[in-house]
């Protein structure tokens, strides 16, 4: 069984799916109301990575999830930008 996570980090864990579902959205689903989760499965393994911080880690796993998960070419640019939007966040919440 797993740690229970504090308040701050269920509001973190809250915040990557919606920064996964709004700003990353590889396959341009997010205006679909009915895919609102297509991308739940993949926020437990970016929380992990944002916990310990390392930017390149969280990149390397989205850059992995689009094209191995989804079958895309990948966007380096685009999962270092969301990597360091993660971040970002996990320091306002102070975690």
């Amino acid at each position: 069984m797993g740690k229970k996570l504090t308040p701050g980090q269920k509001q973190f864990f809250k915040k990557i799916d919606t920064i996964l579902w709004e700003q990353w959205d590889p396959i341009g689903v997010n205006d679909m109301v009915e895919a609102r989760d297509e991308y739940e499965s993949y926020v437990p393994t970016i929380f992990s990575s944002a916990l310990k911080g390392l930017e390149k880690d969280i990149s390397e796993k989205l850059i992995h999830i689009e094209k191995i998960s989804m079958g895309l070419n990948g966007n380096p640019e685009n999962c270092s930008k969301i990597a360091s939007l993660i971040l970002r966040e996990k320091a306002e919440l102070s975690l």
